[in-house]
């Protein structure tokens, strides 16, 4: 019996694991309205900072590492790509009240809107990758184009 008891703490983690994980949303304008949620609470958040980090295309997650590599040498210190995440999205400094999406194909648009639309708004293109939905950071080469 105390086999198990020691493993009921491990089985209690597992399962809260399971029920924190968020579903891949088929739907490009919840993919970056979940996000923009978790780039909120990035800088204190270490989890939240990995979720939106796998948020992004393996186009986006190595031009992120490249600039955390960069940012090592000049700073002196490590710097990892979740420490960057949240600078690269300035969509995350306002709350996002209303999503318009155009789909192209495996390409997607998403426009961002917060209350005061004329001065908080953006644009965000994703690429399908597999049966979810990947944001593009804004800076990546992948996104100098439009879809």
């Amino acid at each position: 019996m105390t086999f198990f008891r020691l493993l009921r703490p491990v089985f209690a983690l597992a399962f809260a694991g399971v029920l924190g994980c968020r579903a891949e949303s088929p739907d490009p304008g919840r993919t970056v309205t979940d996000l923009l949620q978790d780039l909120r609470h990035a800088d204190e958040d270490l989890v939240r900072a990995r979720r939106a980090l796998g948020a992004l295309p393996a186009s986006s997650r190595r031009d992120l590492d490249d600039r955390a590599k960069r940012a090592s040498v000049i700073l002196g210190r490590r710097v990892e790509s979740v420490e960057l995440i949240a600078d690269a999205f300035i969509f995350a400094r306002f709350e996002v009240v209303r999503t318009k999406t155009e789909l192209r194909g495996d390409r997607a648009v998403v426009e961002v809107f917060g209350a005061n639309e004329s001065l908080e708004h953006g644009k965000l293109n994703l690429v399908r990758e597999g049966d979810r939905w990947a944001v593009e950071v804004p800076f990546s080469d992948a996104t100098r184009h439009e879809p």
